[in-house]
């Protein structure tokens, strides 16, 4: 037996493929699968297509997998399946993580869509999307640095944002460059990015009732 997955969202999914990366959980229990091996798209539906792992709408299949160059030399990423190769659509869609504000956000993956295309040609051709999430890079990397430190035990090491971006005229900015006032605002539009501000953990809430503080001996706000 297996539960069903409901994942809401792309930062949920994310957050699905971050435990799993940085060995914090099995990943909610969503299996692994070679998507870039000798399988064919068909062959792997039909072996993790059961109805466990399937969305609530049974079109769509959530399986991990590890990503391959094409050669030890080579950054480019190998991307052939079965006889065929993943043809990719688009460049890809930065997913960013919200704060409690619902206003500052950080980036913390990507997200690709491809369609499968044999090399002869057949009538799978074009049938198959491949929607590939990935974790941006440097928060997958202190992300395991961090694990060691109990400090750091976050989702991410808020420590090392640097960059935020403003949901209300999505300009991307420097934590370092917004303007500081009485709370923090974003430095086009001028919007409250959040009541308290942190400059150590880079941390915004609206929420000052509860008293936020850092606290130097924990090196996380309470």
């Amino acid at each position: 037996m297996g539960c069903r997955l409901h994942i809401k969202g792309q930062e949920t999914l994310l957050r699905y493929l971050f435990d799993k990366a940085t060995g914090r959980s099995d990943g909610g229990g969503i299996p692994e699968c070679d998507l870039y091996g000798e399988q064919e798209p068909w062959e792997i539906w039909e072996a993790y297509g059961d109805g466990t792992n399937l969305r609530e709408n049974k079109n769509a299949l959530y399986l991990f997998t590890k990503s391959k160059k094409k050669s030890a030399k080579d950054s480019r990423l190998d991307r052939t399946v079965g006889a065929g190769s993943w043809k990719g659509e688009d460049t890809g869609t930065k997913i960013f993580l919200k704060e409690r504000s619902g206003i500052a956000t950080t980036l913390f993956g990507m997200r690709k869509r491809f369609h499968y295309e044999s090399k002869n040609g057949c009538l799978h051709d074009g049938r198959w999307i491949m929607h590939e999430y990935s974790l941006d890079a440097a928060t997958l990397v202190n992300a395991k640095s961090s694990l060691s430190n109990p400090k750091d035990r976050h989702e991410l090491v808020r420590q090392d944002v640097k960059q935020v971006v403003c949901l209300i005229c999505n300009t991307d900015q420097q934590v370092g460059f917004v303007i500081r006032t009485a709370a923090q605002a974003c430095s086009n539009c001028g919007v409250n990015m959040g009541e308290y501000f942190c400059d150590i953990c880079k941390f915004y809430d609206d929420d000052t009732q509860k008293g936020q503080f850092h606290c130097e001996e924990c090196g996380i706000c309470r």
